[in-house]
């Protein structure tokens, strides 16, 4: 329920019993037995209209991602990937010291 064990129950209901006073006791456990009932009851048809409103609504529509094509190693004879050779990347644009990196 809230984490409450047997025995702090027992400890609540008997400090109820004292401040409560026997006459008034059972009043007071029906007036928290409905106001249980009632906060069920309000959570349940609080859920049950918006999982009505969400099968309602359309599916999401899908949006492509920006994707970029990475070439992947070649295998070499042995079956193990290689990096690529110094010649290929020479090309490529090396990151200088002064640049920010990507964030």
């Amino acid at each position: 329920m809230f984490g409450i064990g047997p025995l702090e129950m027992v400890v609540i209901l008997a400090l109820a019993l004292i401040v409560l006073g026997p006459q008034k006791f059972p009043e007071a456990g029906r007036a928290v037995g409905k106001a249980m009932r009632e906060f069920r009851s309000m959570t349940t048809d609080i859920s049950r209209d918006l999982n009505s409103s969400l099968d309602d609504l359309p599916p999401p529509r899908r949006v492509p991602t920006n994707t970029v094509e990475h070439k992947d190693p070649e295998p070499s004879d042995n079956g193990v990937a290689t990096a690529p050779s110094p010649d290929e990347t020479a090309g490529a644009k090396q990151p200088d010291e002064n640049e920010p990196g990507p964030v």
